[in-house]
């Protein structure tokens, strides 16, 4: 009886549909309510949503380092452990060496035999002004004293190459006091990721002690399915959600291979965290938005307001005696909303509940059309 009743009522607003053109379809305010129709306004929005994926925090490369043992020796104090905050030229860690008092005792040595060159060769210009000694002996001492430096200079560098600051090593020519202790500095602002060796361990030279991070700028890595990656381009935005706050990076590459077991392709986008939201190894739920400026108005309504056809897509908007129908271009769709080009508005009253039914109306009307 209700099917009866139901084929009745849509018979006779296919009529009025068909007598006023398929586009258009009657239907009155007691049919309104009887179908069941429910509305809802489009709203224009700045960016449409092209992808979606998961997405890995990763700490760039270029953003991590190790901090080894510049020379062999024991490892006698750890000052910073796992995920402490170090700045640049901060103390981590000490070394007893006996290798380094020897580079010390070398560079010592070789200043003093640099010092006595230069009185050396000071006194034979002497000579030689005098006409004591001839040219020959004083281009002989030159080229002993130039020796002497390139020496010294060596020994130095391999002090700096070994871990002593500039400072350190000048103050060692001053005061000319070894020392078997050589600390281990941060080589700039970062966080402590992982220590790599106990207290107390022997190390080796290039050893590492602890690994480092700057993590005030990461990356997102997404994988997103083979089928949408065509429309993602650098540049973009990726939106990710954390503790209730949004935040946005931005895509700096997108991947030339597909995975062969999930068909995604790796999307690259570098995301701003100087206030520490994000870490290496997080995994989150990502969506890649475009710019709606670059697609022309661009308005969201709900996937169940949409009508999908076979040449085309339409919603079904309010008008005074019924419904219009209004083509739509379809942009994107996340889940829950359809992003598309059309000639609706924020005011436009696009029905939501009973599409069916509007539908088989419109269906119809237009076979009768035809």
């Amino acid at each position: 009886m209700k099917k009866i009743f139901l084929f009745s009522l849509l018979a006779g607003i296919c009529c009025s549909a068909f007598a006023n053109g398929n586009e258009r379809l009657v239907v009155s305010s007691a049919e309104f309510d009887r179908l069941g129709v429910e509305l809802t306004y489009p709203q224009r929005v700045s960016q449409v949503q092209i992808a979606s994926g998961p997405a890995e925090v990763v700490i760039p490369p270029a953003q991590e380092a190790i901090v080894g043992a510049t020379v062999s020796g024991v490892l006698s104090r750890l000052l910073v452990a796992d995920g402490d905050s170090v700045t640049a030229g901060q103390a981590m860690a000490e070394i007893q060496s006996p290798a380094i008092l020897t580079l010390q005792r070398e560079y010592v040595d070789a200043l003093t035999v640099e010092e006595l060159a230069q009185v050396q060769l000071r006194r034979d210009r002497g000579l030689h002004e005098d006409g004591i000694i001839s040219e020959r002996r004083l281009q002989e001492t030159t080229a002993a004293t130039r020796a002497t430096t390139v020496a010294l200079d060596q020994r130095r560098q391999q002090l700096r190459l070994a871990g002593m600051s500039e400072r350190q090593v000048e103050r060692l020519a001053e005061a000319q006091q070894l020392s078997s202790m050589l600390t281990l500095r941060a080589p700039f602002d970062a966080i402590v990721t992982a220590q790599l060796s106990a207290l107390g361990a022997h190390v080796d030279t290039l050893e590492p002690v602890y690994r480092v991070a700057d993590v005030t700028r990461l990356w997102l890595e997404v994988h997103v399915p083979q089928e949408r990656v065509g429309r993602v381009d650098a540049g973009m935005r990726v939106a990710v959600s954390i503790r209730g706050q949004e935040i946005q990076a931005t895509v700096t590459h997108v991947g030339q291979v597909v995975d062969t077991v999930s068909q995604t392709v790796l999307i690259r986008a570098v995301i701003d965290n100087t206030e520490s939201l994000l870490r290496a190894g997080q995994f989150l739920s990502a969506r890649i938005l475009a710019l709606a400026a670059d697609e022309g108005a661009v308005f969201s309504v709900p996937n169940s307001a949409v009508v999908r056809n076979v040449d085309r897509s339409i919603v079904f908007v309010r008008t005074a005696g019924g419904f219009a129908v209004h083509a739509i271009e379809i942009l994107a769709d996340d889940g829950l909303l359809t992003y598309v080009n059309s000639d609706i508005d924020e005011s436009s009253e696009v029905a939501l509940g009973g599409v069916a039914a509007l539908k088989s109306i419109w269906f119809e009307a237009q076979a009768e059309g035809d």
